[in-house]
């Protein structure tokens, strides 16, 4: 066994009265109920909760379900790239950035602010970072797979006023969106990691994954 190989949980823990996009239901619940022969528990969450995958049906009414993709679009290699969290203002890929994913070809870009450290908090959904549009075009240029991000939404807070044209540019060329990422100071800087983000197999528009990073 190699000891030097490691894999790295970027997941939230899904549970009651986790945090959940404004506006959407139902409330998380997750009951168990301890039976004299056997433990069985109701899970109520919603396709978008929690770490999760973006499928096209999500903005697009005729656009593949999360069922629909080959379960080899949810692994492949990745790079990721770091950020300064400094307010909700839009990230660009700087010209170094683009010369490394040239280079290097990943599938998959993971986005690393570390705003995930004000999970659970009000200004999560409020104050967060997003792309910008000239970013989103160059995932598209660039053929890349999915991309990541520890942050709640690849738009702007406000994006509701302008049809959130970012997951709407990303999902019509089917470029997954892997939202609420976490641990992402876990990762390796500069060279490519295996990436697996697993959402459940289900005909929606979206699902909650498991996601680890291996290096």
């Amino acid at each position: 066994m190699n000891e030097s190989y490691r894999t790295v949980d970027l997941t939230h823990r899904l549970e009651s009265g986790m945090p959940i996009y404004p506006g959407d239901r139902p409330e998380p619940q997750i009951t168990t109920q301890v039976g004299s022969q056997y433990t069985t528990s109701e899970i109520q969450i919603g396709s978008h909760y929690g770490t999760h995958l973006d499928a096209p049906r999500h903005f697009l009414p005729g656009g593949k379900t999360i069922d629909e993709f080959d379960i080899g679009r949810f692994t492949g290699p990745a790079l990721c790239l770091p950020r300064e969290y400094s307010g909700a203002m839009a990230l660009d890929l700087t010209i170094d950035e683009l010369e490394a994913i040239r280079q290097l070809q990943p599938h998959w870009l993971i986005v690393r602010t570390g705003f995930d450290r004000f999970w659970g908090r009000p200004e999560y959904f409020q104050a967060h970072p997003y792309l910008s549009a000239e970013f989103a075009r160059q995932l598209v240029e660039l053929k890349i797979s999915g991309i990541g991000i520890d942050f709640p939404s690849v738009d702007a807070a406000d994006a509701a006023d302008r049809n959130y044209p970012i997951h709407h540019l990303l999902m019509e060329h089917e470029i997954l969106i892997l939202e609420n990422l976490t641990n992402l100071t876990d990762l390796p800087l500069g060279k490519l990691f295996t990436l697996t983000a697993l959402p459940l197999k289900i005909d929606a528009d979206g699902a909650p994954a498991r996601v680890v990073a291996s290096f």
